[in-house]
């Protein structure tokens, strides 16, 4: 959690386990490469740029596989582009070539957003998940916001609850701040709602 503007407070959750999608785009890729070589060798294509495309993603899965050793987030959305584009431009005839090229940029867009941090920020007009689409909550909306032992949770008037864990460890004085923060909001649009009545 940091101060930011526009937001007096940015709350950045704790990244998932990637386990899952890292293994699914290694196995996308590895048929993107069988895919590629058998069009490179035996439709006679111009198999020296086929060959540097494949040798570009096999180089790219290897330093993936030692960001995911070192606990790094490993991006595949490069390599999923670099193969649409190259079943785009293959020579040959057929629909199946499009349609696997949309498909690819398709995992790279799903890429990207499943491994985009999720923040959250908090001002005085209330609170913003910067998700697709961002989602807004007014203070009017929010039943309690508080910030405890590693955990955010928003209690929603709707009877929902949003717990998470934030991504790292902060001082028990910025905690205190940040949850008198949102106590003043919550006690504010109290106020304003008690006065209007």
């Amino acid at each position: 959690m940091k101060k930011n503007q526009p937001f007096d407070y940015v709350v950045y959750l704790q990244r998932p386990d990637y386990r899952k999608y890292d293994l699914v785009s290694t196995i996308l890729i590895l048929i993107a490469i069988a895919g590629l070589s058998f069009f490179a060798f035996y439709e006679n294509l111009n198999s020296l740029s086929y060959f540097i495309i494949i040798i570009l993603l096999l180089y790219q899965l290897f330093v993936n596989r030692r960001l995911i050793k070192e606990e790094e987030t490993a991006g595949f959305e490069n390599s999923f582009f670099v193969i649409a584009v190259s079943f785009l431009l293959l020579p040959t005839d057929g629909s199946m070539h499009f349609i696997i090229a949309i498909l690819y940029v398709v995992a790279a867009i799903f890429e990207r957003q499943v491994k985009f941090q999720q923040q959250l920020g908090f001002d005085s007009n209330g609170i913003t998940i910067n998700s697709l689409p961002k989602k807004h909550y007014r203070w009017s909306e929010i039943q309690n916001a508080l910030l405890k032992e590693g955990f955010l949770t928003i209690d929603l008037k709707n009877n929902r609850i949003f717990q998470k864990e934030i991504d790292l460890d902060i001082s028990p004085f910025l905690e205190a701040e940040f949850n008198e923060f949102c106590r003043l909001q919550l006690n504010a649009q109290y106020l304003r709602v008690s006065s209007a009545n």
